[in-house]
């Protein structure tokens, strides 16, 4: 696994890691739970929260609610 920042970046969005949580049910808390070995459990959650933004266009629980396809 890589070991800079970058690296670590592509291996979970785009690389090996992507399919331990992109398409699972619960894809935020799936990689929350591979990262903190990596990062630490608080930045695990900050980081994990932007990766999904960046991979999925929305925020972790923005589609909470009503409507299940998100605001708007």
């Amino acid at each position: 696994m890589a070991t800079t920042a970058d690296g670590l970046e592509r291996y979970w969005k785009a690389g090996p890691g992507a399919k331990k949580w992109i398409g699972t049910a619960h894809p935020w808390t799936n990689l929350v739970r591979h990262l903190p070995e990596h990062v630490g459990r608080e930045r695990a959650e900050r980081i994990a929260s932007q990766w999904f933004k960046d991979v999925f266009g929305i925020w972790p629980g923005e589609r909470a609610g009503e409507d299940p396809a998100g605001p708007g």
